[in-house]
């Protein structure tokens, strides 16, 4: 057999996959082929750039396909277009619904491996998700489970998260920190409102989108107020939830300890990250050790770092910030307060328009995207799927 022939027969099982995959129609796409024979003849890579010009798959899905992974592409009708990130529970992708509309989906797949503690958290995240209704807040639509995997369809919110935005434009103007953040405090405080705290406030789960308009994102690790008891069967005893670079004393000591005041410090530790553009321990590297500074040690002054923060901004900051929950402002609402007042000084001495995403369709049909299908996943990531144990000393083993 020619090379030619090994090369033509590579191409065709590729296009049996992508009919395998049912995120095409078949008879669509047979048709299609026809109008273009020239394309069957080409190279793999060839094909896969012709489809993507036409909008039959998006990079991700051909990745996907060239691994043979073809049955999770289509999830109980809604047709996977693109990876979004890692969640406190799950993985979430871009997808489009049967409805046709964009939604953000985080999928569960369950296995023998998964604990059921897993699958608790994922149906508690559920729970609070279609719980809270907050413009603030990432809705959620629906849930269900199909074939082994459970899912939760969410609002697609377009924008950024503050963790890419600040990596690619660099710290943000004292204004632009405070009027994103009093965003989340606002959309926190109605969920403590509600009996509901988050416990896992980091840059990766808040969205910087059109005119500087915040969305929070991921319930995974959120949990009612009043729920110890539950939390013992979801969590486990004595263990850690959260992510190391911006969780509280409290919750790092003991996660069913965490309050409304520990999403505080994961406050203070947003707008510590977005003036400076790094955690505030952000030099630690491991995990015990991030923990006892969290416990322990002040961070660094942002005065000290950047001279046009404000020196009352940088001692509100430190409030959030304290180690004993006491020493905190109260509440998230008091927060969103201050920051407000934050917002009126520094638009009194300074004029600056709303920071922020553009509305636009989102990239996932960008032919480069192809070449950056690796893509490292962020550090404020440090979020372990499962809870972590506490040693004597109450550290992390």
């Amino acid at each position: 057999m020619s090379s030619n022939n090994k090369r033509l027969m590579h191409v065709h099982e590729f296009l049996d996959l992508v009919v395998k995959s049912h995120v095409v129609d078949e008879k669509v796409l047979e048709d299609a082929l026809l109008a273009a024979p020239e394309v069957v003849g080409g190279t793999l890579e060839q094909v896969a750039r012709w489809l993507i010009s036409k909008r039959f798959l998006t990079p991700f899905q051909i990745k996907t396909i060239r691994q043979r992974n073809v049955r999770g592409l289509v999830i109980d009708g809604y047709i996977i277009l693109d990876y979004l990130g890692k969640g406190g529970t799950g993985v979430v992708y871009l997808a489009r619904s049967p409805k046709g509309d964009l939604q953000a989906l985080k999928v569960l797949p369950i296995s023998k491996q998964t604990s059921e503690r897993t699958i608790l958290r994922f149906r508690r995240e559920i729970a609070l998700s279609q719980f809270l209704s907050h413009p603030g807040i990432a809705a959620a639509y629906e849930a269900g489970e199909t074939k082994h995997v459970h899912y939760l369809a969410m609002e697609y919110a377009r924008g950024d998260t503050l963790y890419r935005l600040i990596r690619r434009t660099g710290p943000a103007s004292p204004i632009e920190a405070c009027r994103w953040i009093s965003q989340v405090a606002g959309a926190l405080h109605y969920a403590h409102q509600m009996g509901v705290i988050h416990r896992d406030l980091k840059p990766s789960n808040v969205i910087i989108g059109p005119k500087g308009r915040t969305k929070l994102l991921d319930l995974g690790l959120a949990r009612w107020i009043k729920d110890d008891e539950n939390e013992d069967r979801v969590v486990g005893v004595r263990r850690i939830v959260g992510s190391f670079d911006y969780i509280a004393p409290e919750q790092a000591a003991d996660s069913s300890m965490a309050d409304a005041r520990s999403d505080v410090y994961g406050l203070g530790c947003l707008l510590y990250f977005s003036l400076s553009g790094k955690p505030p321990f952000h030099h630690v590297k491991e995990r015990k050790a991030k923990i006892a500074h969290h416990r322990r040690i002040h961070a660094e002054p942002l005065t000290h770092q950047r001279s046009e923060v404000p020196g009352g901004l940088d001692r509100d900051i430190s409030c959030m910030l304290a180690k004993d929950p006491s020493d905190r402002f109260g509440s998230a609402g008091e927060v969103r307060a201050v920051l407000l007042e934050w917002i009126d000084a520094l638009e009194r001495g300074q004029t600056e328009g709303e920071a922020g995403i553009p509305e636009a369709e989102p990239d996932f049909w960008d032919l480069d995207h192809m070449l950056e299908m690796e893509e490292e996943l962020p550090s404020d990531l440090d979020s372990p799927d499962e809870p972590i144990p506490l040693d004597e000393d109450g550290m992390p083993t």
